[in-house]
């Protein structure tokens, strides 16, 4: 018992002297913000982290398939020319015909 009787001194000493305001701010200021903070997010004033988080990865795909278009176009572009630079340099029809067959 002594020990508690120690430990309950030790922690009243803590707050001697501490005014009460303080005590009222230490005792229910964690919670309070936390509290604050979902209604905040709920309300739209504090972005939510899902929400970002999503429409930074639907921006991510969007930009992605542009990306992917172009460089479809530009693939297009190397085979087509490709194929007419092996075209120029085939001396027989069998290799001009196996130029056509470049994909």
């Amino acid at each position: 018992m002594n020990g508690d009787s120690a430990k309950d001194n030790s922690v009243k000493d803590i707050w001697n002297g501490v005014p009460m305001w303080v005590k009222a701010i230490a005792l229910v200021g964690f919670p309070v913000v936390v509290a604050l903070y979902f209604m905040g997010q709920s309300a739209g004033v504090v972005p939510s982290i899902q929400q970002s988080t999503h429409e930074v990865l639907v921006q991510h795909v969007e930009l992605t398939k542009v990306r992917q278009a172009q460089a479809e176009k530009v693939i297009d572009r190397f085979t087509v020319g490709i194929r007419v630079l092996c075209e120029n340099a085939a001396r027989t029809d069998g290799e001009r015909n196996n130029c056509r067959n470049i994909q």
